[in-house]
């Protein structure tokens, strides 16, 4: 005599001497319980499945964020083209400023002849305009900036000498090395002023005389309508 297998039922422990009889006990008896069962290890799977790309969302998101925190410190503030270009204070900006805008005109005399001051003195064509700058060749020294401060004479030298990219060449357009006498609206200012200190303020008639002076002192600028 062969001895039977003796299988149980897992819900309830009931025994049976064969798998079919099992089977049809299951699907009889707990069909319910085998169906939750079921549906409860696909929720777990999906819950598993759920969470899993929740946290590679997370992990990428964290090294994107991390990686362009690196770019940033790498590059730094300065690595704006713009900020690079700035002279004695001067920023070049990719439009022009306009919260603080005044004129000033700049003549400048050399043994009494008149030196021809440059168009596009502190702009860059396609690329930047700098706060202190002229547009075209009449001397009128245009301050667009944008904050309210006190801007100077030297200041727009130093933007002016880096447009022609030679500083001797600049010195030799203004005199050479003469220490030039100041005006300011036809007055003279006093001699222990350095000229680079001279301020640039709205409406300003300022002269430079290097060595023998023209024969008058310009004491105003008349300014076109609108500046």
């Amino acid at each position: 005599m062969v001895d039977k297998k003796i299988l149980s039922c897992d819900v309830c422990g009931k025994s049976f001497d064969s798998t079919n009889a099992l089977e049809k006990h299951m699907e009889l008896a707990h069909k319910d319980t085998r169906m939750a069962k079921s549906i409860g290890k696909q929720k777990t799977s999906s819950f598993i499945h759920s969470k899993k790309l929740i946290i590679a969302v997370i992990i990428g998101v964290l090294i994107a964020f991390s990686a362009g925190l690196g770019v940033y410190y790498t590059m730094g503030i300065n690595s704006n083209p713009q900020n690079s270009l700035t002279i004695g204070g001067i920023e070049c900006n990719s439009m022009e400023q306009l919260q603080y805008h005044i004129h000033a005109h700049l003549d400048v005399y050399v043994n009494g002849h008149q030196i021809y001051i440059p168009p596009q003195i502190g702009i860059i064509d396609d690329k930047c305009i700098y706060w202190l700058h002229t547009h075209d060749s009449t001397g009128i020294i245009h301050i667009e900036s944008p904050i309210k401060k006190d801007y100077t004479l030297g200041q727009f030298f130093q933007v002016w000498r880096s447009k022609l990219g030679n500083s001797s060449s600049f010195e030799e357009v203004l005199g050479g090395k003469q220490v030039p006498t100041v005006y300011v609206n036809g007055t003279k200012v006093p001699n222990n002023m350095n000229y680079k200190d001279v301020k640039l303020k709205a409406h300003d008639e300022i002269a430079l005389v290097y060595g023998t002076p023209p024969k008058s002192i310009p004491s105003n600028y008349s300014f076109p309508e609108g500046l």
